[in-house]
């Protein structure tokens, strides 16, 4: 059966260790985010990002949020619309991570194409903004960089948490564009959380893909612990996470709007 998530029953509520899970998500976004936003100031407060693309499927939450408090103060100052997208990192165990970077790099280029297109009619000189939720070496980003740099698109990378401070400057030095970390940590809490997004990479496609019925998530060093992330509170946990996250999102906003405005 390929039914999707979204057309499942649902329950009026979660198990508490959901609710537990979504608040902790809500509480580990909160100041790296506020880090990333207010280390953008200068380039929020000219409108100078008009796209934002998401690193999917983990880089989807934090997405989300700086999505919503951008789009707040864009829309406060007469700014156009930001865009958001999704583009499915790049994951795989060693066997087939070289294919599967070719593919998605193919697929990465073409789409550049477009987002050049639309770039080139603004008003303004186009920039955007990706956000990841967790840099360890930067191969997932690695396509999407690279070939922004050939399209000659400038750009930010945002990410929740990076691995080092030594990781940070290797990578701004190899793509020659600035990475805004929220935080420097040797993990990340919102890594591998289908559940609460609602959906998964389906490599070597470009888009994540909705759940659907039977899917599963591995971890472990060998990918022995098998967790199946599509059951009928599915569409609950997604719905109750962004409730969660909307929430965080026009808390930063409102606090972000009470700093002093850019000068003239």
């Amino acid at each position: 059966m390929n039914g999707e998530s979204f057309k499942q029953p649902q329950k009026n509520e979660l198990a508490r260790g959901d609710e537990i899970i979504i608040e902790n998500l809500a509480s580990h976004l909160e100041n790296p985010v506020r880090q990333i936003i207010n280390q953008l100031k200068s380039r929020i407060d000219r409108g100078e990002y008009q796209i934002i693309i998401g690193d999917d499927a983990s880089g989807r939450l934090p997405t989300l949020v700086l999505h919503k408090i951008l789009s707040s103060i864009y829309k406060s100052r007469g700014f156009p619309k930001l865009q958001t997208r999704f583009i499915a990192g790049t994951h795989g165990n060693p066997w087939y991570k070289d294919f599967l970077q070719r593919k998605k790099k193919e697929r990465i280029r073409e789409y550049i194409k477009n987002l050049k297109t639309f770039l080139d009619k603004g008003a303004l000189p186009g920039r955007i903004l990706i956000v990841s939720e967790f840099i360890e070496k930067g191969g997932g980003l690695n396509p999407l960089a690279t070939l922004l740099n050939e399209a000659r698109i400038e750009y930010d990378i945002a990410t929740v948490g990076i691995a080092s401070r030594t990781v940070q400057q290797e990578l701004e030095k190899q793509w020659g564009h600035k990475i805004i970390p929220g935080e420097i940590t040797t993990s990340s809490y919102i890594h591998n959380m289908n559940k609460y997004t609602g959906v998964m990479k389906d490599n070597p496609n470009l888009h994540a893909r909705k759940l659907r019925l039977g899917d599963k998530s591995y971890s472990g060093p060998g990918n022995e612990v098998e967790e199946i992330i599509f059951d009928e509170d599915t569409s609950l946990r997604v719905s109750e996470t962004r409730k969660h996250l909307g929430e965080l999102a026009k808390r930063l906003a409102d606090e972000y709007s009470q700093q002093k405005p850019p000068s003239e």
